[in-house]
């Protein structure tokens, strides 16, 4: 995620950044009796409580899974009792009726109170492929798809592998501006990100940036969609430094360590990423996702053709098949929506990220097609790599 400040100069204001930092300390306190919003529940394995939210949807269609960015809920894919619901995600995928389960990593927003500041990419994962495998329990024939947000890019393989070890093959994932597992993308404080009390990132530089990016969906739609400090209070979160796939480790403290980093990732498991789609903002705000989401995820989908061609006999005729697909494949997976890095928020982005969703998955589809009928797995005379599609 790249996020201009508030301001031409890119710099934040100190009378800016005092009101907010003192709003977020008194919404805390007043949000210990916050009650639960329609559809979502508690979800509980290996002793880590993480909030869900689950709306089936007809079970002949797919069911998307969302997955939220740093510093936030995944309440920014279905919104709050006062919102509009057009201005949503889960309000366009039901009209198609397609489902929805939306997963908010563990935070102390109180919500869930669910502090956990060693969260490590793998196990966050393995959650989130636990709870998805039980939601498609009575329908495992369902088709799976998983949209990451800015932050939740980074666990892409991870979770994918994940799925795929829990009897969940998804068709393939979207990128919306989300930031893939490749060093450098996420920007780091010189010194390491500044951690608060109970271990938890609080967001640092980039809280700025989100109330910009949102009230540029405020201007896009001629309306607020959600209110700033409705906004802070029940959309915002704190989160465990390592999801962010950077060598910022914690373990009863902060340290630093790339290959952790690296391997929590599985950045260099080309096989076991999925085949990703990305949508991608507009506005040079957010121009590291403008600019470079096409390459940045098609970088990865190449990768893992190349990796099972490897399992090819080398002079078969299919070679040729295979250079088409690696020529069109990133092409097929990619689309734009006006906006920031909210372009997913408010009715006109909304609607048209769903749409964006809807016609990519075809195309996710028949790659999926294509490629199947390429490798063949399982054929004698292959050796597909196994971890998961």
């Amino acid at each position: 995620m790249q996020l201009r400040a508030h301001g031409s100069s890119g710099r934040c204001s100190r009378a800016r950044n005092a009101p907010i930092n003192n709003r977020l300390s008194f919404s805390y306190g007043l949000r210990i009796t916050m009650t639960l919003f329609h559809g979502e529940s508690h979800e509980e394995w290996l002793s880590m409580r993480c909030l869900k939210y689950f709306r089936e949807g007809n079970s002949d269609r797919p069911l998307l899974v969302c997955l939220s960015g740093g510093a936030h809920l995944a309440r920014v894919f279905y919104g709050d009792r006062s919102s509009n619901p057009e201005d949503f995600l889960d309000y366009w995928l039901e009209r198609s009726g397609w489902g929805l389960l939306a997963l908010s990593y563990p935070s102390d927003h109180p919500s869930m109170n669910s502090v956990a500041p060693d969260l490590t990419i793998g196990a966050w994962a393995e959650w989130v492929s636990v709870v998805t495998s039980k939601a498609v329990q009575q329908t495992p024939n369902r088709q799976v798809v998983v949209a990451m947000w800015s932050m939740a890019g980074r666990s892409a393989a991870a979770i994918n592998i994940a799925l795929a070890s829990h009897g969940v093959d998804a068709v393939g994932f979207y990128a919306l501006a989300a930031s893939p597992p490749l060093p450098g993308l996420n920007f780091v404080t010189p010194g390491g990100e500044s951690l608060l009390p109970n271990g938890l990132w609080g967001g640092g530089v980039y809280v700025h940036g989100f109330l910009d990016s949102l009230s540029r969906q405020n201007q896009l739609n001629e309306r607020t969609i959600i209110d700033e400090d409705k906004y802070l209070v029940s959309y915002r979160c704190n989160t465990p430094i390592m999801l962010r796939g950077t060598p910022q480790r914690y373990s009863s403290g902060p340290y630093w360590n790339h290959e952790e980093a690296h391997d929590d990732m599985k950045a260099s498991n080309f096989a076991g990423f999925p085949i990703t789609a990305n949508i991608s903002p507009t506005d040079m705000s957010d121009s590291k996702h403008a600019l470079c989401d096409r390459t940045n995820w098609g970088y990865f989908n190449l990768q893992k053709v190349r990796v099972y061609t490897q399992s090819l006999d080398p002079h078969e005729a299919v070679w040729e098949q295979i250079r088409i697909l690696s020529k069109s494949i990133n092409s097929r997976l990619s689309a734009d929506v006006s906006g920031g890095h909210f372009f997913f928020l408010g009715s006109l982005g909304a609607k048209a990220t769903a749409r964006h969703i809807e016609s990519l998955f075809e195309e996710l589809r028949s790659i999926r097609d294509v490629f199947e009928s390429i490798f063949r797995p399982g054929q004698p005379g292959r050796t597909i790599p196994a971890s998961g599609f």
